[in-house]
């Protein structure tokens, strides 16, 4: 994995930089709990994703397509469901108001995530070796066919090898955008948006191989 980062962006990972554990090591998470998480993660981004639109989060709407989201909610995800419930809106100039833009700022971009959960379950493909693609395809797909349709589509893992080298490579091109990020005078490689897209897939795959871990607190550093 390595050698192929090296050889696409001419970047040299340190020799101390440790690899993600190996197939032989890991112990990941079950297939419908990768599904719960992937259904609620959908849920909340789009809730947060149309929250500052004119429109405002249709609340109502989701739960009817993805009624079992709302089960299995973070904290963070049911304090922001919990505050448009309340009546707090992108335009509400009150303390709940500030809360609820600051969630959704931070939730919207967990699309990504659910992104490389429905690619570790065989739900959707990612290219191999593309960092930016749109999840607006797969958004699109669940909100057509529902929540039933995600878990009929649900029916095993991708291969630990390539669950393996898929977290290898993202985290080790997390290092790359955080080492640009703390060396601005040198030619950055990777942009803003991938940067943030290479974090999304990371949470995903730290909550995946950490089965102990809740989703709000999985390890991000590299």
């Amino acid at each position: 994995v390595r050698a192929g980062i090296t050889r696409d962006t001419g970047v040299e990972l340190p020799e101390h930089y440790p690899p993600v554990r190996s197939e032989f090591e890991v112990v990941v998470r079950g297939e419908r709990e990768i599904a719960q998480r992937f259904i609620s993660l959908i849920a909340a981004t789009e809730l947060a994703g149309h929250f500052f639109t004119e429109d405002g989060a249709p609340l109502e709407a989701i739960r009817g397509v993805l009624p079992g989201a709302f089960e299995t909610l973070t904290p963070m995800e049911a304090r922001f469901v919990e505050l448009l419930e309340s009546g707090a809106t992108a335009q509400t100039e009150t303390p709940a108001g500030a809360e609820a833009r600051n969630l959704a700022a931070q939730l919207e971009w967990q699309v990504e995530a659910a992104q490389m959960l429905a690619h570790v379950v065989g739900l959707w493909e990612l290219p191999e070796g593309e960092l930016q693609v749109s999840p607006g395809p797969l958004v699109t797909w669940v909100a057509d066919n529902g929540e039933a349709a995600v878990y009929e589509n649900v029916t095993s893992l991708a291969a630990l090898t390539e669950m393996c080298e898929k977290y290898e490579f993202v985290r080790s091109m997390r290092w790359i955008a955080d080492d640009e990020r703390a060396h601005p005078e040198r030619q950055a490689t990777i942009d803003v948006p991938t940067a943030g897209t290479l974090l999304e897939w990371h949470r995903a795959l730290s909550w995946l191989f950490n089965p102990e871990t809740d989703w709000d607190e999985v390890d991000l550093s590299t």
